[in-house]
């Protein structure tokens, strides 16, 4: 089992979309608060920095990433094909497995969208995880 840490661990600190604090906790912080405790894992999770980031900005988080072998995951929220071919092409470049969503809308639509992208995000060796938290019943 290896411990992670998450953006989830602080949610007010990071901000929100319409919420930012006054001096937010970017994903470099996170990346060097989990570097100083030890950690092996970094959940970059529905953090507005990660996507106002340029393609530099996050190719230098992932160089300190491996020069500190941490894992990279990435995640946001929704499913429009243009985001998650975005949060694809974060992925690439932190070296992310994964793009956890979540959704608030699961229907006929919602999985043409996912099939829209499947063909790219299995190139590319990454996941799509999509996350209930409590807005959908299990037949959904």
């Amino acid at each position: 089992m290896k411990i992670g840490l998450s953006s989830y661990t602080w949610p007010w600190a990071v901000g929100r979309d319409g919420y930012d604090p006054k001096a937010p906790l970017d994903t470099a912080a996170l990346l060097k608060k989990t570097i100083g405790y030890g950690i092996s894992i970094l959940q970059i999770a529905d953090i507005p920095s990660l996507h106002r980031m340029s393609d530099a900005e996050q190719e230098k988080i992932a160089l300190l990433a491996d020069e500190n072998q941490i894992t990279l995951e990435v995640g946001t929220r929704g499913i429009y094909p243009e985001h998650l071919m975005r949060y694809l092409e974060i992925a690439r470049r932190l070296k992310s497995c994964i793009v956890r969503s979540i959704t608030q809308k699961i229907d006929d639509e919602a999985a043409l969208w996912i099939r829209e992208v499947l063909p790219e995000y299995e190139k590319a060796g990454v996941s799509i995880a999509l996350e209930n938290h409590d807005e959908h019943g299990t037949c959904e």
